[in-house]
């Protein structure tokens, strides 16, 4: 084995010779120390570095197979995966995604880049030969890392084609008096600035498709929203001549559809509502082909909203996508989901986040205001699909993104190929079935990834699966490691609980704020919420362990997850996991959570005004707060809990002993505290009604002079507040 090792790093070097070279220096910084990387650098040394290093071994190759993969050498590629197949072990070691993307920046950037490059940094052009160079001194000196700023200012220097590589959500570029256009390509978004509409100063104009999660209003059950959600910045700014933005919709034949135009100042503002025809002089849009076309004279947030009038004939595009996961042996979950085409890649990536593969490429479909069947039949007797047949509302199917789920087990355990077809049905509309094929071969690293074997290429079969579809059934040759049955059930444990909260973003947040003393910043921080990569986080720093979930449980018990709470239970009775001391949440954690739970919404504007913040969720806030160390000292949690409002306030210090029993009570106190203002009133009333009474009795005692009357009137007071008590008290 050991000369095959040495056999396989010559080869693999000398793939890496002349320019390529410093593809190989990119990628191994990270890896390799600034010395190795600054002085007598070539292919043959950094191998050589790896494996003193311990990174690669001729157990262990898969950061040459990943290097391979993303600088598409298929030469390199076979040899790597030919070594694997005779005398490699699989392990999980990849090249981070932010190296990935930035390798395909650089790539595709231009060499009329570099003088700009090397003149905004300082640097001395006799030391830097190409782009390459000027990274790799950015990164030694620290002013390019896996930082939103760095990477934003360092992507202004670029062409616009290759920041779109590098945030395919977002364009940014710098426009004068002349003018300029952004465009998000595989979105079809294009935004225009004509000539003379900016004077003075050159303006940084960014085009962003917002990904995330935001309120728009929607009244009617046939209303939804049929288009991305476009951000236009700087907000605010005013031109002087109108200019141009385009963006698709997903609304077919729009003689059927009545279309409103949504658009708000700033995030913390409300929707505006414009009629198509309006006569407005500021902003003015036509739908034309599918595109919503807009002439405006400022930025804003923009989004279209559509209302079926004749159901028969409109109709709305969405995409349809099929993902899969082994569970077990003889178990896999089938998933399909539907949503808009400008939700495809958030969709892509929530499923990532849940260890499951893409099983087809996305399908177009068009699809009526009316409930749908969603059918999955297998064609091999050694399968069995529970559910097969599931039905999804009108409503849900044009505001939501419906996610069915179909549970396949198999009743032959040499059955390592699942064939099935997804058939989507509607009353008067005909929908093409879909093929699904897919290797379920579980001696295999990553089984429940589509086959390479192309019988169903036609179909839609995702080429994007990484190693496993670039080496189908080859890989079964590369051994496994030796496995631990209660480790494979902890990490089974770790992707139920991430599908839970990724089930619902405000239960996500409430994740990340009840981990924050527990998982490192730089993960929580990621602007992508990813349960999976905070649970493999804290079983990195050991804080979950196998034999120790008392983390998970207090997690699920505090956000009153049902779901979560029965998946924690059901796996320590499983394996008699008990319960430790150990890793708990803090008891003002605990507080805090809860208390942010009971926040009015309609104070956010006020808390953000005082922070000098336009965040959208009091979530987003108190992280950032944290995160900037500004609720550290005990008068500056005072102080938010001030700002909070009385409920979450009495959560937070109404207590000096905190349980989940005292919580509930809490809780009750809080609703308790909700109806005070009524009670008040009420005995207010009360006091007025007996001191009435008293005042009539008075005044009979004075005319008639007769103390009976007095004290009946006495009486009478005495038994109404009798009365009130006891049904105040009930």
């Amino acid at each position: 084995m050991e000369t095959n090792f040495q056999q396989l790093k010559l080869s693999f070097s000398r793939h890496y010779r002349g320019d390529k070279y410093k593809w190989l220096r990119f990628f191994l910084f990270d890896h390799v120390t600034v010395e190795d990387i600054t002085h007598s650098f070539n292919s043959d040394f950094s191998i050589d570095k790896l494996e003193q290093e311990g990174i690669i071994s001729p157990q262990n190759v898969s950061l040459l197979l990943d290097i391979a993969l993303v600088t598409q050498l298929t030469d390199a590629v076979d040899l790597v995966i030919q070594y694997m197949n005779v005398n490699g072990q699989y392990t999980d070691k990849e090249i981070s995604k932010y190296r990935k993307q930035l390798f395909e920046v650089l790539r595709e950037s231009e060499q009329t880049n570099l003088s700009r490059v090397i003149a905004h940094y300082g640097m001395k052009s006799t030391e830097i030969k190409d782009i390459w160079d000027a990274v790799l001194m950015l990164e030694i000196c620290g002013d390019l890392e896996d930082d939103d700023d760095k990477i934003k200012h360092f992507e202004s220097l670029l062409k616009i084609s290759s920041k779109e590589a590098l945030t395919d959500q977002i364009v940014e570029v710098i426009v004068d008096s002349t003018g300029g256009t952004l465009h998000l390509k595989d979105e079809d978004i294009k935004l225009e600035i004509h000539s003379e509409a900016i004077e003075g100063e050159e303006v940084k104009v960014t085009l962003e498709n917002f990904s995330e999660e935001i309120d728009i209003p929607v009244s009617h059950p046939r209303e939804s929203i049929i288009s991305p959600i476009i951000k236009c910045g700087p907000e605010g700014t005013v031109f002087n001549k109108p200019i141009s933005l385009s963006f698709p919709h997903d609304a077919v034949n729009e003689e059927n559809w009545e279309f409103t135009l949504l658009i708000k100042d700033h995030i913390q503002d409300e929707w505006k509502q414009i009629a198509l025809t309006n006569d407005r002089k500021d902003v003015h849009f036509t739908l034309n082909k599918g595109l919503c076309c807009i002439t405006l004279n400022h930025f804003s947030w923009y989004a279209l909203k559509g209302r079926v009038r004749n159901a028969v004939h409109a109709k709305k595009r969405m995409l349809l996508g099929v993902f899969g996961k082994m569970l077990s042996n003889d178990k896999y979950r089938l998933q399909t989901r539907l949503c808009k085409p400008s939700d495809e890649k958030k969709i892509k990536e929530d499923h990532r986040e849940m260890n499951e593969q893409p099983l087809i490429t996305p399908v177009d479909v068009l699809f009526m205001y009316k409930k749908m069947k969603i059918t999955v039949a297998v064609s091999e007797q050694e399968w069995n699909v529970q559910n097969k047949e599931q039905t999804v509302t009108a409503e849900y199917l044009w505001r939501g993104t419906p996610l069915k789920t179909f549970l396949l087990r198999r009743s032959n355990s040499l059955e390592n190929v699942l064939k099935a077809t997804v058939s989507l049905s509607q009353e008067s509309n005909r929908i093409d079935p879909v093929p699904v094929y897919c290797d379920v071969d579980t001696s295999r690293p990553n089984p429940g990834v589509p086959s390479s074997t192309g019988v169903f290429s036609g179909a839609g079969v995702s080429s994007d699966t990484g190693v496993s579809s670039g080496t189908g059934a080859s890989d079964q040759g590369i051994r496994q490691e030796t496995r631990n049955p209660l480790k494979e059930k902890f990490n089974v444990l770790n992707d139920d609980l991430s599908e839970v909260f990724m089930k619902n973003k405000r239960k996500l947040l409430f994740l990340r704020c009840c981990l924050f003393e527990h998982v490192k910043l730089q993960v929580l921080g990621d602007k992508h919420y990813k349960a999976k990569d905070y649970f493999n986080d804290l079983s990195d720093e050991a804080k979950i362990k196998p034999t120790d979930v008392n983390l998970l449980q207090e997690i699920a018990r505090l956000s009153e997850i049902q779901e979560a709470e029965d998946v924690v239970q059901q796996y320590m009775r499983d394996n008699n996991v008990q319960n430790t001391d150990q890793h708990r949440l803090s008891p003002h954690r605990k507080r805090l959570c809860k208390a942010l739970t009971q926040f009015n919404p309609n104070e956010l504007n006020r808390i953000n005004a005082f922070y000098k913040l336009e965040l959208p969720t009091i979530w987003d806030v108190t992280f950032e707060l944290e995160r900037k160390r500004k609720l550290r000292d005990e008068s500056q949690r005072k102080k938010f809990a001030d700002l909070l409002g009385a409920i979450p306030k009495e959560i937070l210090y109404g207590q000096d002993d905190f349980s989940f029993a005292s919580l509930q009570s809490v809780n009750q106190s809080s609703q308790q505290g909700s109806q005070q203002p009524h009670r008040r009133q009420r005995i207010q009333t009360e006091y007025w009604v007996a001191l009435i009474c008293i005042i009539l009795a008075v005044f009979a005692v004075y005319i008639y002079g007769d103390i009976k009357i007095f004290f009946s009137f006495v009486a009478i007071v005495i038994l109404v507040g009798i009365i009130c008590y006891l049904c105040d008290k009930l």
